[in-house]
């Protein structure tokens, strides 16, 4: 398991989190599987925060958080271990400090806290880059989701406005990582390596 590979399906965010938690913790067959179960309830109070920000209503909020915990989407302790639990936690993450930056920071916050959440934000987006090529609809969509918010709450326009544009430079940051790790050509590859199997007629 600690032998190195190139596969043109996967991208290095993953394996380095595994490469990580191996180093502090020590190397163990289930480590993947366990990571996998802490990120999954770590996603699971993300989406609670989430709601918080969004709805600010506990019922919600706490539905929401059971709902996603007891719906099976993926078994993270299965025949094989995937990077879809810590994608999703990453992907959680980054949609929370991005509405959290953009709408739920006061208007008299500190400059440097604010700074220190976008810097947070940016981070997190580019490193989710790093974990799924899918990941990439975050920056897509981002500013997307903020532009229409801004546009239904009409609150506060000049600090919106200006976070706003905090956010569409952190997507442009993440059209540049994506650039560089070639994703485009990762996709391509991955979809010579599914032609080399013949697909199943029943």
């Amino acid at each position: 398991c600690k032998q190195s590979d190139n596969f043109p399906e996967h991208l290095i965010g993953y394996p380095y989190i595994l490469s990580v938690s191996s180093n502090i913790g020590g190397y163990r067959v289930s480590i993947g599987s366990v990571l996998n179960i802490v990120c999954a309830c770590f996603a699971d109070i993300l989406i609670f925060l989430l709601c918080m920000v969004i709805a600010r209503d506990v019922i919600v909020a706490v539905s929401a958080a059971v709902i996603f915990a007891i719906t099976p989407v993926f078994a993270v302790w299965g025949l094989e271990t995937s990077a879809e639990p810590i994608s999703n936690g990453c992907m959680s993450l980054v949609l929370w400090l991005c509405l959290r930056y953009a709408f739920a920071l006061p208007e008299r916050t500190n400059r440097w806290n604010a700074l220190l959440t976008w810097c947070a934000f940016t981070a997190m987006l580019l490193f989710s880059l790093t974990v799924k090529r899918e990941n990439i609809l975050l920056v897509v969509f981002l500013p997307v989701i903020v532009f229409i918010v801004l546009i239904i709450r009409k609150r506060e326009p000049g600090r919106s406005l200006r976070r706003f544009w905090w956010v569409v430079l952190s997507t442009a940051l993440g059209l540049i990582l994506s650039q560089q790790l070639r994703i485009l050509q990762t996709m391509s590859s991955e979809t010579a390596l599914l032609n080399k199997f013949p697909r199943s007629e029943e």
